[in-house]
């Protein structure tokens, strides 16, 4: 599809596939890496730990702790956090991220061993809490949380949260993979979005292994733009619908997750194809035939509302007028009676005083 894009568009996006991203870190490294530091708590090297993290600073009510699993690696490297449920009502999330927690990935001779990782993986899987604890794609006060990044510590309770987020989970890290649905009432393809012409997002948005990659600016207010903006490689997953977990354990998804973490070394026979190599993009387009009105109909529908509205109301008075029922009598229509008929009588006469002599 790189042919549907804007020529300077497109060179930009060149630019970003030639310039590339070089991991730091690598499994090879002798050097120790630091102890990793989140929300005034400590991760030891070669360890996994789970903080609980509160979006709210509140000495009363509920301050929405969050949790966030933390697997700081032996050997120095990147930091990736993987988001869930930024949406509250999109549950694809949580259950990767939960399955990406799992025995089946993490611990000891395991995919991800943090004896044997270069670099810290942060996963929270839950980010919208009250939202999900709703249902809602919202927080409590109808604003988006993906719509107010990058908050304000004095601004409305969304705002506040999407500043404590992004201030302390994705400002710390190089690379981050949010999960998500379609809206709700939809459901989308499984596909990748991201700013292509951003090297590290260009990076990780190949290493995930998907068929359908769609390069878009994220919207205004997004945490994806924000984090663009400070340079760190951001790319927002959508598949399936809310509320559904329809294809949550495809290859697309958790094992996606995964193939980003193994990029930069790819030589398992299920692993995706090295970062150099060429991308192949299939798209499937769903076509519903229907009837569509000529566009002449809708100039016709705009050209009557002043006829019908004005015009028409006019014709009607001007008729009403000419046809003289706005002085109508009722004496047309109501016979008058004589009551005097009713009354007066002739002495020894037999005439019927209910009727008119002049008429016989």
């Amino acid at each position: 599809m790189s042919n549907q894009l804007p020529r300077s568009r497109r060179k930009k996006v060149e630019q970003a596939l030639e310039d590339g991203v070089n991991p730091k870190g690598s499994p090879r490294s002798k050097k120790k890496p630091k102890i990793h530091r989140f929300a005034r708590s400590r991760v030891k090297v070669g360890t996994m730990r789970t903080i609980r993290f509160p979006l709210l600073e509140t000495e009363m009510g509920d301050p929405w702790p969050v949790r966030v699993t933390v697997i700081h690696g032996s050997k120095p490297g990147p930091v990736l956090t993987l988001l869930g449920a930024v949406h509250g009502d999109e549950l694809i999330g949580p259950m990767a991220l939960t399955h990406l927690l799992g025995t089946q990935f993490c611990g000891p001779d395991r995919p991800i061993d943090p004896e044997n990782l270069a670099g810290t993986i942060r996963i929270v899987p839950v980010v919208n809490l009250p939202g999900y604890r709703m249902r809602s794609r919202y927080f409590p006060d109808g604003r988006d949380l993906n719509r107010e990044s990058p908050g304000s510590s004095k601004g409305n309770t969304t705002s506040r949260v999407a500043q404590r987020v992004f201030k302390n989970i994705i400002a710390g890290s190089d690379y981050v993979i949010d999960v998500h649905t379609a809206a709700r009432g939809r459901t989308n393809l499984p596909q990748i979005r991201a700013d292509l012409a951003d090297p590290a997002s260009n990076l990780i948005a190949r290493a995930f292994g998907i068929e359908v990659i769609l390069d878009s600016l994220g919207p205004r207010g997004s945490f994806r733009r924000s984090a663009n903006e400070m340079g760190i490689g951001y790319v927002t997953y959508e598949g399936g619908g809310t509320s559904s977990s329809f294809g949550l354990f495809s290859s697309s998804n958790s094992e996606g997750m995964y193939l980003v973490l193994d990029a930069k070394n790819n030589s398992r026979d299920t692993d995706s194809s090295s970062v150099g190599a060429d991308l192949i993009g299939e798209v499937y387009v769903t076509v519903e035939e229907r009837v569509m009105l000529p566009k002449i109909s809708a100039y016709l529908l705009c050209c009557s509302l002043p006829f019908v509205v004005i015009i028409a109301p006019l014709i009607l008075h001007q008729r009403y007028n000419r046809g003289g029922w706005h002085d109508v009598s009722t004496k047309h229509y109501i016979p008058e009676v004589d009551l005097m008929h009713m009354v007066e009588t002739t002495q020894g006469s037999t005439s019927n005083p209910y009727v008119d002599e002049t008429d016989v």
